[in-house]
């Protein structure tokens, strides 16, 4: 996991849910593991990659998706 998705769990300051991620990392052994925020910064990374992976559709209405 790259230091700047740690940080943001080590953040919570909660051992626990610290301690699940890693063992879900370890265990499944995932290319990338990303942490996401309510920072509008990461709700615009989920956004855009969502439509780039095809799992939503922008609409006419700007801001909008399916």
């Amino acid at each position: 996991m790259d230091k700047i998705y740690l940080q943001k769990l080590e953040g919570l300051s909660n051992q626990h849910v610290i301690k699940v991620v890693e063992e879900a990392i370890q265990l499944c052994k995932p290319a990338k593991v990303v942490v996401i925020t309510d920072s509008k910064a990461d709700i615009t990374y989920v956004r855009e990659l969502a439509l780039i992976n095809g799992e939503e559709t922008k609409l006419k209405m700007e801001g909008h998706t399916i």
